[in-house]
């Protein structure tokens, strides 16, 4: 009895790795990148071939090119969904907006407890402790506290506060 499958060639497709360039954002490299993985080429020149741009080249190839077409496809139809996404998430934040305006607006020793234990959570938890712990609670207290520092520590201070 044979314990092993014998491996059959061609039966899977190669892995082909490339950069995720957007048609939006960058469509020139786009298109040179899909023409580059999906056209056959020896040469820098042979992937623009006789066109003008490589926006020409891809449209030209892509009608006889079933593997191109595929692609392009899935990628395009994974920005649409991204885009769709970002709109929705925006939506969500601008309705949601009015509210979190008033809670902003709230006093500043709002203690947040949801009673669940997730990072965020312990991480709010973590951050309202150092807060309540601090020293620091006016402008003087915080020009003591950079009067006592020394240069190196000094320079991390101005390059934080100032960017």
């Amino acid at each position: 009895k044979q314990w092993y499958q014998r491996r059959v060639r061609g039966a899977k497709e190669p892995i082909v790795y490339g950069h995720q360039y957007s048609v939006e954002k960058t469509p020139e490299l786009f298109y040179y990148s899909m023409l580059s993985l999906y056209k056959p080429w020896r040469s820098e020149s042979d992937i623009v071939g006789d066109s003008e741009s490589y926006k020409e080249e891809f449209f030209k190839e892509v009608n006889s090119n079933d593997q191109l077409r595929q692609a392009a496809q899935q990628k395009m139809n994974i920005e649409k969904a991204r885009a769709k996404m970002a709109q929705e998430a925006d939506a969500k934040i601008n309705k949601d907006g009015a509210a979190s305006d008033v809670q902003d607006q709230e006093d500043d020793d709002y203690e947040y407890d949801s009673g669940d234990n997730t990072v965020l959570d312990q991480g709010l938890r973590d951050y309202q402790a150092v807060n309540n712990s601090s020293d620091i609670k006016t402008e003087e207290d915080l020009a003591a506290f950079v009067s006592t520092l020394n240069a190196g520590q000094l320079r991390v201070y101005n390059r934080v506060t100032q960017h």
